[in-house]
């Protein structure tokens, strides 16, 4: 536009620009504010058409949240959930009083530790558990998927009770 308009003035010539008043802002600003209001209106209501995005409860141990919540440590007292990678995060913010052991940051340990991990759910469960127990301190509680080697393994240890099972895993404490 530059170039035309220096080039072939009689073909081009650039509008001078209006100063912009509250108004054009006003304007500018109307759509964008109305559409907001909007969805905060939704998600406030309950209703059915502002509750689309909710977490699945065949993925993650939405059921067990009362009773995570109802275990859930006070400042100084033991609290080391064991729980499986894609829980840490869950825990940590429905119930922050538990100090997790492996969330979504876990790319920080490396990657022999991830891979050991992952390696410890199908095979060698209770020398990694064990190992991981020594190093790290003692587990007070486990949150578990359903079906995994991780689950079999708190299911069978006779420390432990199951708390609450659920379609997405369990919760377990360790027997005082």
């Amino acid at each position: 536009a530059h170039a035309l308009e220096r080039r072939r003035p009689d073909f081009y010539a650039a509008a001078t620009p209006a100063a912009a008043t509250w108004g054009d802002w006003l304007k500018a600003l109307a759509l964008p504010a109305l559409i907001v209001a909007a969805v905060v209106a939704l998600q406030a209501s309950h209703s059915p058409w502002g509750r689309w995005a909710r977490l699945d409860p065949a993925h993650w141990p939405l059921e067990a949240l009362p009773t995570l919540r109802q275990y859930q440590p006070k400042p100084g007292q033991p609290s080391r959930l064991f729980n499986d990678y894609s829980d840490g995060g869950f825990a940590i913010y429905h119930t922050p009083g538990y100090e997790v052991f492996i969330d979504d940051r876990c790319e920080l340990f490396g990657d022999q530790w991830l891979l050991a991990f992952l390696k410890a759910e199908a095979e060698g469960t209770a020398d990694a558990v064990a190992g991981w127990e020594r190093r790290y301190d003692r587990f007070d509680f486990a949150l578990t998927r359903a079906d995994s080697g991780f689950e079999a393994y708190f299911r069978d240890r006779p420390e432990w009770i199951c708390v609450k099972r659920t379609a997405g895993g369990a919760f377990y404490r360790r027997k005082l």
